[in-house]
């Protein structure tokens, strides 16, 4: 069994948790729907990792694969609908947008809801 170490802050002691990762990790967008939603929707799944020390760990390699697949499919999408070379501003905008938008729905789909 292994030793639970101790802080004292103020008059109470609280354990010392390790969740295995650097406490100063800063969850973006991905990071944090994804947390918010196993917090929510899969209750179960949340505590167990929690428990088990892996819950940071989980949502920072899913926050990861995310983010790669966002890259990834918003760079398949602008290869196949190329920005015009007119200097047309408002049509380059809209397909980076569009991009973006495709890219964010099956992320959030496949990666974050499922």
């Amino acid at each position: 069994m292994s030793d639970i170490k101790y802080v004292k802050k103020g008059d109470y002691y609280y354990p010392e948790i390790d969740f295995g990762i650097e406490e100063n990790v800063e969850l973006r967008k991905f990071g944090r729907l994804g947390y918010k939603y196993l917090k929510e929707n899969k209750t179960y799944l949340f505590s167990w990792l929690f428990l088990e020390g892996e819950l940071m760990k989980h949502v920072i390699e899913i926050e990861k694969q995310a983010y790669e697949r966002f890259e990834r499919i918003q760079q398949e999408y602008l290869r196949e609908y190329s920005v015009p070379a007119d200097g047309n501003f408002m049509e380059s905008y809209r397909i980076r947008q569009e991009a973006c938008d495709v890219a964010e729905e099956v992320v959030l789909r496949e990666l974050i809801y499922s």
